[in-house]
């Protein structure tokens, strides 16, 4: 795969899936999953009031086979009924509608279970094809070292579910160089170095590492400090304050086509804002499909 159209495309080849929404008066995401629908990359089970429900459905012509509604008082039983629908084998993925963000992710770790830190994965089409990943700019707002190796870990499995067989990460910092002074070029070399052992499979890591890296491919500095790395798939970031930015510029500033999921629980969670466009919702709806190891 190496553009979203063969993602989608891949999502259209496993018919008969689901996506469950929790808080479903939402008309952005009804419009998302409407359109999903018709491009027959999967049907929808919408946990909200039903009466609202209905009314959004009939307003975006949501074909009444290409969704379920689960009937819900309130965000709480929104967000249960939603993350139930993952459990019990309905659906293969989760959507967020107009619930709180803390709500769905203490039901989705209360319901599903925590043993894997969640983060949050930026995908970007790159001109020509190809896929440039990015974390977390959203969940883990500053990752410890440990969190940054799951970070890394959860990436990493979304690259690969994009059929990339053993992705190049770089661990993002000012500088390529060791400084003792520097806690994030200092945990870059140690998770490279641990990468390097097996603490992160099917992946080859690098670390610390500019920009440039994963930009060029490889570089030769006037104080020759030398990578031959040969270009990243993956950039982890040092904070979420670096993810939000560097993920946003690409996404508003650029007319690159992106996608943007949730990784680390049972099952992909598609987590977009406002100001996201329909087709990056689209595209994240099926990239959430494609790396669900639910079937």
């Amino acid at each position: 795969m190496r553009t979203f159209e063969d993602i989608r495309q891949a999502a259209r080849d496993v018919p008969g899936r689901s996506l469950a929404v929790a808080g479903t008066a939402d008309p952005q995401v009804v419009a998302a999953c409407a359109e999903a629908y018709r491009e027959g990359i999967c049907a929808s089970i919408l946990a909200g009031e039903p009466g609202a429900v209905l009314q959004l459905c009939r307003e975006y012509n949501f074909p009444e086979e290409g969704y379920k509604i689960k009937s819900a008082k309130d965000p709480v039983e929104e967000a249960s009924l939603a993350v139930g629908t993952v459990a019990c084998g309905e659906a293969c993925a989760l959507m967020k509608g107009n619930v709180k963000t803390g709500l769905l992710m203490k039901t989705v770790l209360s319901e599903l279970g925590r043993d894997r830190l969640l983060s949050h994965v930026f995908v970007a089409e790159l001109p020509g094809g190809g896929f440039m990943f990015m974390s977390d700019g959203g969940m883990v707002i500053k990752p410890a070292i440990e969190e940054k190796i799951q970070i890394a870990k959860n990436a990493v499995e979304v690259a690969v579910a994009l059929g990339i067989k053993r992705p190049r990460a770089i661990m993002l910092s000012h500088d390529g160089r060791v400084d003792i002074d520097d806690g994030t070029s200092v945990e870059g070399a140690v998770i490279s170095v641990m990468a390097g052992r097996g603490r992160v499979k099917n992946a080859c890591i690098e670390g610390p590492a500019v920009l440039e890296l994963a930009a060029l491919g490889g570089y030769t500095d006037e104080e020759n400090l030398f990578s031959d790395f040969g270009g990243a798939d993956i950039v982890i970031v040092p904070n979420i304050e670096a993810g939000n930015i560097f993920g946003k510029s690409i996404q508003h500033m650029t007319k690159f086509n992106t996608g943007l999921i949730i990784a680390g629980a049972a099952c992909p969670i598609v987590l977009t804002s406002r100001a996201d466009s329909a087709e990056t919702r689209l595209n994240s709806i099926a990239l959430a499909l494609v790396a669900s190891p639910l079937k």
